[in-house]
């Protein structure tokens, strides 16, 4: 178990906290009314997203502190398939949070996984899956004129080519080569922060001793950040063919994707080769 720096009052109340939370958590008005669900911001004309008020308000836990001397960079992987206003709105508080805890980001990586990763999940039938390359164009035409976020193919181009099981820690190794002199943290969900013993969350940690996340650092936001907004429920309404929400993704995105299934002619195959 990782050291969290908590007193034992301390440690025991942040512990009952987020074990009530785990039981309660649809149905505690009064905690939704404290914590309120964070809501995706309306682009500006950059394009770019403001940290939603659920950032803003959650203090961050650190539990591992990285020194500030250094400057950090926030990478976020996932498959993204393809990226929804969910995705863009982790990242936008994540560095607020490291932000209001003094820390200068240089950089926030959003770094789409590589294709035997997405291959190797089950797949409902007609549901569109998109290459790494096609993933990551989506993703800069989302962030076009956004410039606190970039997107990168080279961890998943490396974890392509990788002989062997890939695991999480290979992204943060990827990025850290691109930038030695900076400390990666690897942006996390609540629902996988299973490499470390967290009370509450968001939580800025170090994996368990003795696992392979140890010494590496991930920044874990708690669910209740997010709108239920998921990549999923996007492919399910192109499998239906249905519209799909603004609030998901810009029209000018969601035009993008359609081209991109259009110009294959794959609509209701599984997997864009």
């Amino acid at each position: 178990m990782v050291r969290d720096g908590l007193g034992g009052e301390e440690r025991f109340a942040a512990m009952s906290y987020f074990f009530r939370q785990q039981v309660h958590f649809r149905k505690d008005a009064e905690f939704e009314a404290k914590h309120p669900r964070g809501k995706t911001t309306p682009e500006s004309t950059s394009g770019s997203f403001a940290p939603a008020e659920a950032a803003k308000d959650a203090p961050l836990l650190v539990m591992h502190a990285p020194p500030k001397s250094k400057p950090v960079v926030l990478v976020f992987g996932g498959s993204f398939n393809p990226i929804h206003s969910g995705h863009v709105q982790t990242a936008a508080n994540a560095r607020a949070l490291m932000e209001q805890a003094g820390y200068t980001v240089l950089d926030v990586v959003v770094a789409p996984s590589a294709d035997r990763l997405l291959v190797a999940k089950p797949a409902k039938d007609g549901e569109v899956r998109l290459n790494l390359t096609e993933r990551a164009h989506l993703a800069r035409e989302y962030l076009r004129g956004d410039s606190t976020i970039r997107v990168s193919t080279l961890p998943g181009e490396e974890a392509e080519a990788f002989q062997g099981k890939v695991k999480r820690v290979h992204l943060a190794q990827s990025v850290q080569r691109q930038h030695p002199d900076a400390t990666v943290v690897n942006i996390t969900g609540q629902d996988q922060a299973d490499m470390a013993t967290v009370p509450r969350f968001p939580a800025l940690f170090t994996g368990d001793e003795g696992t392979s996340h140890h010494g590496y650092y991930y920044l874990a936001l708690p669910r209740d950040m997010s709108e239920g907004v998921s990549s999923s429920k996007i492919r399910a309404a192109l499998k239906d063919g249905r519209d799909i929400p603004e609030e998901y993704m810009p029209r000018r995105v969601q035009d993008a994707l359609r081209a991109l299934i259009r110009s294959r002619g794959t609509v209701g195959k599984a997997w864009l080769p």
